[in-house]
């Protein structure tokens, strides 16, 4: 009878219909609410819950995924270390997702689907993504260059996961239209209750089966889109819902979508990467022993293997044999550790042609971290190998070009100085003797002739060796401010009849003692203030020094030699420094000079750490300044009275010599031999003499009084002066008197070959022509000493 009733007047009367047959609708429809309270709960636990907990975990995924995507390839140069530091963090998020997914699937019964257990398999993809994605930041932070590789794979680990979550996913749809069925079966199927109790329910029934089926017809969508998405086929529509779960659930497809498009957007750039890599790279794989198991055409095009010759082949057909085992068992030792290994290497080809390559070698490890077999990365470089050798021997002909010009200044140099040797001393011999005014003249003419010769000759050597970087600096302690007077006065004899005045001011010098090398800065010193004194008619010559302290441990040297001379027109200062320099060609005939000594100066106080600069007014004067580098000096300043003072014409101070000196002179040139005999005459002295080092030998063995010193020359027929040096030390059978001074007195001035004396022995050094002041030291501090 409530069969008639509207659904409005169900609705009004269904409140007192169910206070009576409250008991009755208890009972009987107890068993119907229990049933369909359990789908329900079913519905709710499982499939629909299930479902949300798989998208949230697949959306937990792709940002991870999308994160470690945009480290290894969307940074502008990424450093290494910073990738594998960033790298952690994303492994940590990666290992809070298996957290949860453990936690997920851990507590329930076995799935079968398709015959396997669902549960399991997705565990093991995702420790396989997981490994792989390890791997990959690994390897990256190692060499960035392998990212690209590294991500295809991890890609492709992904997508096995995404597709087992797909089917879980479809499964628990379709569990859910199922149930959803069996709902509506039930429903229809239950007449157990009468008319009234169908009525009183039916508007709530009615209610639930239109959710239920409303919810499965979504679900049906989302589970086609899923289905296409498992496929690749991004071609889907995305629906709007009003109810918030379905919303999140088409949410959450949507996402899933925009990660797959990302990832075949990443896989498109990372193959074109990998081909723009192989247009480049020579790249090859191999196994374990060195079996190659895949190479690209590049590596088939230098090495003039086909791709069938070089695939199951071993990577040794390539061996030069250039290389040692050495070499080999270093890169294994280093590769089979799990390290990046980076060499040249000579390989090759099928036609016997040899190329060189940059290598690098990189380990392929599988999921695990166990090494599966090796990469090798080449770049051809054998047009660099061959750029270098040639500049490797265009060096090679430089420097024995620079050595040739070297042992030619050497051997120029001891030509020169030899017969040099006998102009100057037999020209200073005749001084000696008793001639008319007109000849003292002239041999004074040709003897300050052969001193400027000789001075030309020292400038052509010292400017040799500065330009073949065979110059040294010493650095020993000497009295800055002494040297500085002493020199003023020295030049004071340059003046001769010309009114000038030669100034020094050395007030701001707060200290005496420095270290540095003293003739060298003699000079620099003495070359301009003797161009000073040669450009300068009248007026003064001013010579200001100052210490300028630097540090604790260096004071920069600063002199001003300021004169009132003819001056320098500014267009010639440019170029006043350069060797074989004049301010005019006329010069050259008025005053003299070869240009070197401004080039020479200047060179020496660089290699000082200092240098030289000037001032001037044409007509006016100059002013050149010099700095210098020299170093403090902890030494106390002796003051001694010196004999630097006195005229310089003024006469040696001959000694008393012991009664019983015997002098040795050891010289194959004649003239050389009266040189050095009319010298020792003038100190009161005479010598025996041996035209080589064998005869030296001889007069030594066989004399009953022993030498008090010998003056060496070095070079000479049948045995030098250095072998003969070298057997008097050694004094195999005791004949000599090994501790005899030796004195050489070589035409050798060169770097090095005082250095080459004092090693085979010599006690001392002079170079040819012999200066008759230093020859005299040399014999009072050896034999009065």
């Amino acid at each position: 009878m409530f069969s008639s009733l509207s659904i409005q007047t169900r609705f009004l009367i269904a409140p007192v219909i169910a206070v009576l047959l409250t008991l009755l609708l208890y009972i009987s429809s107890n068993n119907i609410i229990r049933e369909n309270a359990v789908i329900f709960q079913n519905i709710s636990e499982t499939s629909l819950v299930q479902i949300s907990e798989i998208n949230e975990i697949t959306l937990l995924i792709t940002a991870s995924h999308s994160e470690i995507i945009s480290l290894l390839l969307e940074s502008e140069r990424p450093d290494e270390e910073d990738i594998y530091v960033e790298g952690k963090i994303r492994l940590n998020h990666l290992y809070q997702i298996e957290e949860r997914l453990n936690e997920s699937i851990n507590d329930k019964d076995e799935l079968t689907i398709d015959g396997v257990n669902i549960f399991s398999q997705i565990q093991v993809a995702f420790t396989a993504y997981s490994n792989q994605i390890i791997s990959a930041i690994e390897i990256s932070s190692a060499d960035i260059k392998q990212a690209p590789n590294e991500l295809v794979l991890a890609n492709e680990k992904l997508k096995t996961v995404n597709d087992l979550f797909l089917l879980l996913s479809k499964y628990y749809a379709t569990q859910l239209s199922q149930q959803s069925d069996v709902i509506e079966d039930n429903l229809y199927k239950k007449n157990y209750i009468t008319e009234l109790t169908i009525s009183l329910l039916l508007l709530m029934l009615l209610s639930a089966f239109y959710f239920a089926k409303n919810t499965s017809v979504r679900l049906n969508q989302v589970y086609n889109a899923l289905t296409k998405l498992s496929v690749g086929d991004t071609d889907i529509k995305i629906y709007k819902n009003k109810d918030a779960y379905i919303q999140n659930i088409w949410k959450a497809v949507a996402e899933f979508k925009e990660s797959i498009e990302k990832s075949e957007i990443y896989k498109n750039d990372l193959l074109m990467q990998k081909y723009a890599f192989d247009q480049h790279a020579i790249i090859a794989t191999t196994d374990l022993k060195g079996t190659i198991t895949s190479a690209n055409a590049k590596f088939c095009e230098i090495s003039g293997y086909s791709l069938d010759e070089l695939i199951g082949s071993n990577h040794r057909m390539l061996n030069s044999g250039h290389h040692k085992k050495a070499f080999w068992k270093n890169m294994y030792q280093r590769v089979s550790k799990g390290k990046v290994w980076s060499n040249e290497v000579l390989n090759k080809a099928k036609n016997g042609r040899l190329y060189w390559v940059a290598t690098t070698i990189i380990p392929i490890k599988s999921v695990t971290g166990k090494i599966t077999g090796y990469m090798a990365i080449r770049t051809d470089i054998s047009m660099q190998k061959y750029q270098h050798k040639k500049l490797v021997d265009a060096n090679l002909v430089a420097e024995s070009a620079v050595l040739a010009k070297s042992q030619f200044l050497a051997a120029m140099s001891h030509e020169i100085r030899t017969p040099m040797n006998g102009v100057i001393g037999m020209l200073s011999l005749m001084l000696d003797d008793k001639l008319t005014h007109e000849q003292a003249q002239r041999v004074d003419v040709a003897l300050s002739s052969s001193k400027s010769l000789l001075h030309l000759i020292n400038d052509i050597l010292d400017f040799s060796k500065i330009e073949a970087g065979k110059l040294e600096i010493e650095s020993i302690d000497f009295d800055l401010k002494t040297m500085m007077e002493e020199l003023v006065q020295f030049m004071h004899f340059q003046l001769k009849d010309k009114q000038i005045k030669l100034l020094i001011d050395c007030s701001d010098m707060p200290e005496s003692m420095v270290v540095g090398d003293p003739s060298r800065i003699r000079q620099i010193l003495t070359n301009i203030i003797g161009n000073a004194i040669k450009f300068t008619h009248e007026g003064r010559i001013k010579v200001c020094g100052k210490l300028i302290s630097l540090n604790k441990k260096k004071w920069q040297f600063q002199c001003e030699i300021t004169d009132t001379g003819i001056g320098i027109p500014e267009d010639k200062v440019v170029n006043l420094f350069d060797a074989f320099s004049q301010v005019d060609i006329s010069n050259t005939r008025k005053y003299g000079g070869s240009g070197l000594g401004l080039a020479i100066s200047s060179q020496l106080a660089k290699l000082m750490n200092g240098d030289i600069s000037v001032s001037s007014f044409e007509g006016k004067g100059s002013c050149f300044t010099c700095t210098i580098e020299v170093e403090k000096s902890f030494k106390s300043l002796v003051i001694a009275s010196n004999n630097i003072d006195k005229d310089a014409s003024s006469e040696m101070e001959i000694p008393q010599w012991p009664s019983n000196i015997r002098l040795l002179l050891v010289e194959d040139n004649r003239v050389n031999q009266l040189v050095a005999q009319g010298l020792l005459k003038r100190f009161g002295l005479t010598a025996e003499v041996a035209v080589n080092g064998v005869e030296a030998l001889a007069l030594l063995k066989n004399c009953e009084q022993p030498f008090s010193a010998i003056l060496m020359d070095c070079q000479m027929p049948e045995m030098d002066g250095y072998e003969a040096t070298r057997r008097i030390r050694e004094n195999k059978y005791n004949e000599f008197d090994k501790a005899v001074p030796i004195i050489a007195m070589t035409a050798n001035a060169m770097k090095g070959d005082r250095e080459k004396c004092i090693i085979s022995g010599m006690s001392d050094y002079l170079t040819k022509p012999i200066n008759p002041e230093l020859l005299l030291e040399k014999l009072k501090h050896w034999i009065i000493k």
